[in-house]
């Protein structure tokens, strides 16, 4: 037996089914692996200016609200790149100019770069430590190629200028994450994919589904 139903826009209904479609749609915008995909892709352009070359696949963070919750990076530091990268901060201007905690960032190892002397050609392993967490903690730094002329603690300034990148990259990826479960981006999602709902804010496409 066929049964009418009467389907509305989201637009349409009350404010207390808004509401409750918005709870219920609430992880529609996060559900899949590819939400954070942009903001990873964007850090792999940051990290760059600083010097550190990465993949997305070195990438790893877990989130959010949860203790061991961050996010962290595994890579080979070329360190003559690395003192390159921040003989000055022309290029992290040109792609980051308005971001204060990164231009911070790299000011501070700016003066720590310039004064290293006696570097060849060591690079430095960021490698991941055995952990079931991913925060900036959970990896460590090691020299490659030492010499009698290597700067003391070049692995130390490495490992804690990617902490602190770390760290930004955590809070960029919570961020996007709060936003894409606001009820703006919930409310833009439904609405560009034109989703209608039964009067009690149920999906139209769900309801069939369960005729079927």
């Amino acid at each position: 037996m066929k049964r009418t139903i009467e389907a509305y826009k989201f637009s349409e209904l009350s404010p207390k089914i808004k509401a409750k479609v918005l709870d219920s749609e609430r992880d529609s915008n996060t559900g899949s692996e590819y939400w954070s995909d942009s903001i990873v892709e964007d850090f792999i352009s940051v990290a760059k200016c600083f010097g550190f070359e990465i993949e997305s696949d070195d990438i790893r963070f877990s989130g959010f609200g949860s203790q061991g919750d961050g996010a962290s990076f595994t890579c080979r530091v070329n360190v003559k790149y690395w003192q390159s990268a921040h003989k000055s901060a022309k290029r992290l201007k040109g792609y980051a100019p308005s971001d204060k905690v990164l231009h911070a960032i790299h000011k501070r190892y700016q003066q720590i770069a310039k004064g290293l002397t006696g570097i060849t050609e060591e690079t430095v392993d960021i490698y991941r430590n055995s952990s079931r967490y991913s925060h900036e903690c959970t990896v460590s730094a090691v020299i490659n190629d030492e010499t009698d002329t290597t700067p003391k603690h070049l692995d130390s300034y490495i490992l804690d200028e990617a902490q602190e990148l770390m760290k930004w990259l955590y809070k960029q990826l919570e961020k996007e994450y709060d936003y894409l479960r606001s009820d703006q981006a919930v409310t833009e999602t439904i609405e560009a994919n034109e989703y209608l709902f039964s009067v009690s804010g149920q999906m139209i496409g769900h309801l069939l589904d369960e005729e079927v």
